[in-house]
């Protein structure tokens, strides 16, 4: 979107349609109590200023200790997956808590959860801020430049989303719908009740979510 077309026709042509599953653009209205403490308090910054470039990353003592505890604790893990994501306990399989944790959380750059955590702080879609002196130097101006989603187009897009989503909520979808072209959406579907790991969780995912995908795919 930061070029004149959402993707030059090089690419274009190679794609016949976008499915986005639980899109996270906008996140003003996100509800994960986690991010937005992590971004109100700004610990990406603080990890930055210890030179620390991963943020939560895999260990060997959580990869036993996280199986080990939602294996027996299952009610504890849902409390801390919804206050996390949201999600609808009634369709996860709860026999399989223990194969979740051991994959989650997987972890990411500090500098990744640094632009999540500004997304929140400042409710936009916009280019990572590095400061209003390498602002200048890399955007041209002091502050990070928006993307344009008005440019989004060439592609057909499919948004799939949930109505339990606490990270990417329904009110900022919504707000994606608004900004992305007229005419560019092919398909849009509310999930009642689905939160944001149901999409690859959910033992219905694959009857409900990924047989839409796949319809929605080229048959040649």
């Amino acid at each position: 979107s930061t070029q004149s077309t959402w993707a030059d026709k090089s690419v274009a042509s190679s794609l016949n349609v976008f499915v986005a599953l639980a899109p996270v653009v906008y996140l003003s209205n996100t509800q994960s109590v986690l991010l937005k403490a992590l971004a109100v308090l700004k610990v990406a910054d603080l990890l930055n200023f210890f030179q620390l470039k991963e943020f939560t990353p895999s260990s060997k003592l959580m990869t036993w200790l996280l199986p080990t505890t939602c294996s027996n604790i299952a009610d504890l893990c849902n409390s801390a997956l919804y206050a996390l994501v949201g999600s609808n306990f009634n369709a996860l399989n709860q026999t399989r808590w223990g194969v979740y944790s051991s994959h989650f959380p997987a972890g990411t750059s500090t500098v990744n959860m640094g632009h999540w955590s500004q997304a929140i702080r400042n409710g936009n879609f916009a280019s990572r801020d590095k400061g209003w002196i390498h602002n200048l130097l890399n955007y041209q101006q002091f502050s990070p430049p928006a993307y344009d989603l008005k440019k989004a187009t060439g592609v057909p897009i499919a948004l799939l989303y949930g109505s339990n989503d606490l990270i990417s909520t329904p009110q900022d979808i919504q707000k994606l719908i608004n900004e992305l072209p007229q005419g560019s959406i092919i398909k849009q579907i509310k999930y009642d009740g689905m939160g944001h790991v149901d999409f690859l969780w959910s033992p219905k995912a694959a009857s409900q979510i990924y047989s839409v995908v796949i319809d929605l795919l080229p048959k040649n």
